[in-house]
């Protein structure tokens, strides 16, 4: 996320960072846009941000890579991920998210504006 030049960007970063037990780093702080970057990298932070994107979904693609990533946390959670079938399944799951996606179904957002829920 590019920060706004008063800091407001990076003072919601670092609260979301807080939310998930984790810190904001700087990927390019020096520069005249400066980014960061908040990466969960624990079973709790990682149940946490499952449970907020549960409760509040991704619309695009990017709804189809956190399905995917959730595939992969549960994989590590259950420790299936060390045995040869968990293995193929993880790198299966890990070589079809982000831009080597290939196949987009959005069938998802059918219900994402459903009001009478």
């Amino acid at each position: 996320m590019q920060s706004q030049r008063d800091g407001t960007s990076l003072s919601f970063l670092e609260d979301i960072g807080a939310a998930l037990l984790t810190e904001v780093r700087p990927r390019y702080a020096n520069g005249p846009f400066p980014a960061y970057s908040i990466t969960t990298s624990s079973l709790g932070a990682n149940k946490i941000l499952i449970a907020y994107l549960t409760a509040f979904p991704l619309f695009s693609s990017k709804f189809l890579d956190y399905t995917d990533w959730k595939q992969l946390v549960t994989l590590v959670e259950e420790k299936t991920h060390y045995t040869a079938e968990g293995l193929a399944a993880f790198r299966s799951v890990r070589n079809r998210i982000n831009t080597k996606r290939v196949e987009l179904v959005f069938t998802h957002l059918q219900d994402f504006y459903n009001l009478d829920k």
